[in-house]
């Protein structure tokens, strides 16, 4: 696709904003910075940051977006890889870990939506409605593989999957945001070195969904 000169000029206007959101909302958080400070560290007026986005938290919202559409991108990339849903929820775990050491920033800012009271952002902001289609997009997508691994016999077969899947969802999210906003500090504190205690914890959290041997075996 080929865009005017113009065109281009807004779509790097817009990113160095958003770039410039991100770092400072991870230095300061969410609470701690205006539209005012944006505009003056990326060299704009206020006026050119409210052009593009129409509120704090409509700006906040496109820094979110840009962090679920990363994690997106690594999560669809370890679901093509494995042979089972048991497999694939493997990988996309190992992923949301690699997200997180590869765009610390990114899913620290992503951690701070909790700051915000949805009932009034779906009218008010595009990049809202954007986040939560993408975040709908990566929940499907996962639950999907529980499918999978249940009609493959990798999964346990007891539960109901759709409750299954996104309970289990929640307790591994929870998790990583949590290994997010700690970083080193928890494991340390205990005296345990971090990647191991991912990788531990990670074992642990796979051991709920694993159908026994003897069911896998039946389902072949």
């Amino acid at each position: 696709m080929n865009f005017s000169k113009r065109e281009r000029e807004q779509q790097e206007n817009e990113n160095l904003i958003i770039e410039t959101a991100i770092k400072l909302f991870c230095e300061n958080s969410y609470e701690n910075i205006t539209m005012n400070m944006i505009a003056e560290k990326s060299e704009f007026t206020k006026r050119t940051v409210y052009r593009y986005f129409n509120s704090k938290e409509d700006l906040f919202f496109a820094t979110a977006f840009r962090g679920h559409q990363y994690l997106y991108e690594m999560l669809s990339e370890a679901i093509q890889q494995g042979n089972t849903g048991y497999e694939k929820v493997r990988l996309t775990y190992c992923a949301y870990y690699k997200f997180i050491t590869k765009h610390p920033d990114l899913a620290k800012l992503i951690n701070q939506r909790r700051y915000f009271n949805s009932d009034n952002l779906e009218e008010s902001s595009p990049n809202y409605r954007k986040f939560v289609e993408i975040d709908q997009l990566i929940f499907e997508s996962l639950r999907k593989i529980f499918v999978k691994g249940q009609a493959d016999g990798s999964i346990r077969s007891d539960l109901d999957v759709d409750q299954f899947s996104c309970s289990t969802i929640y307790i591994a999210v929870g998790f990583f945001q949590l290994v997010s906003f700690t970083g080193d500090t928890y494991p340390k504190h205990f005296g345990y070195e971090k990647d191991s205690f991912i990788q531990f914890s990670i074992e642990r959290l796979l051991e709920l969904i694993k159908a026994e041997d003897k069911q896998r075996i039946m389902s072949e």
